[in-house]
């Protein structure tokens, strides 16, 4: 079995059995003062590119995706460079909510598998093809919330493609909601 399939394979059982959104623990990066956390107890992603505090690294659900999203910084050829989830997973989706994205400057838009933790390969967000193939593969390193529980930031790296190429030390990558 290759390594897409495997992925593929997981991610589609991550999907089918657990499309609930939530949040917990988190990574963490050195503080200026040797502290991880701020006075209010929130904890750093633990990626230069996905600043300040408040950030989770446990992903138990995707509750408050709906929106749309823009790459921090200048995005790497034959990445996209905003998202836009049409609705939070649920039932009536079948946990694949619509997307819509920008890839060096062309729209591609489908369905978005928005996996939650997973013992054997963590959190991903999984861009399948008609067909349920893997487009692209991006491991979610963090979320971010305000207080109303919407999602302002999720921290990801890239997985893998179609082509079964396979990033071992990704850069990671902010995408903040857009207001």
């Amino acid at each position: 079995m290759n390594r897409r399939s495997i992925y593929t394979r997981f991610l589609g059982v991550c999907a089918a059995t657990s499309i609930a959104i939530g949040v917990g623990a988190c990574s963490t990066a050195d503080d200026a003062d040797g502290s991880d956390e701020s006075a209010e107890g929130e904890l750093r992603s633990g990626h230069a590119a996905c600043v300040g505090y408040g950030w989770k690294n446990q992903i138990l659900d995707w509750k408050g995706v709906k929106g749309t999203y823009q790459r921090r910084g200048a995005p790497v050829a034959g990445e996209f460079s905003s998202l836009t989830v049409s609705d939070d997973p649920s039932a009536l989706d079948g946990g694949l909510p619509a997307y819509e994205r920008e890839i060096d400057g062309e729209t591609d838009t489908g369905k978005i598998v928005l996996g939650v933790d997973n013992p054997a390969i963590g959190p991903a967000i999984y861009f399948p093809d008609s067909s349920l193939d893997a487009k692209d593969i991006y491991w979610v390193l963090g979320q971010k919330r305000n207080r109303k529980g919407e999602l302002v930031g999720i921290c990801l790296a890239q997985g893998g493609t179609r082509e079964g190429e396979n990033t071992t030390q990704p850069d990671a990558f902010m995408l903040e909601r857009k207001r």
